[in-house]
């Protein structure tokens, strides 16, 4: 990201802790939260360009509203074949009880 986009260091955070895509974006989406971010700026995603096809995808939005209930972002777009961008829900903050390594 430094590199290609130019994106400087010091504003990158990566998400480590989750198992799954959609706990990603779930976690990515607490960080904005919880550091009092702009939740109306856009963040940006960053995976493989068969990963993000996945993101995008209806299939992943229905396994989202299975598995979650509910899905953690609006206006989900793919800018780059390997990028993202999507604003975050104030629901991500939701504890999920069935997720065994929700915060």
């Amino acid at each position: 990201m430094v590199s290609q986009l130019k994106v400087p260091a010091d504003a990158i955070i990566m998400e480590s802790h989750a198992r799954h895509t959609m706990t990603s974006i779930r976690n990515a989406n607490c960080i904005v939260f919880r550091n009092r971010m702009s939740e109306k700026k856009p963040v940006l995603g960053v995976s493989t360009a068969s990963h993000i096809t996945y993101i995008i995808s209806e299939r992943f939005k229905k396994v989202c509203m299975r598995d979650m209930g509910l899905v953690h972002y609006k206006d989900l777009k793919r800018i780059a074949d390997d990028q993202i961008v999507y604003i975050p829900f104030f629901s991500s903050l939701q504890i999920n009880a069935k997720e065994l390594l929700d915060p």
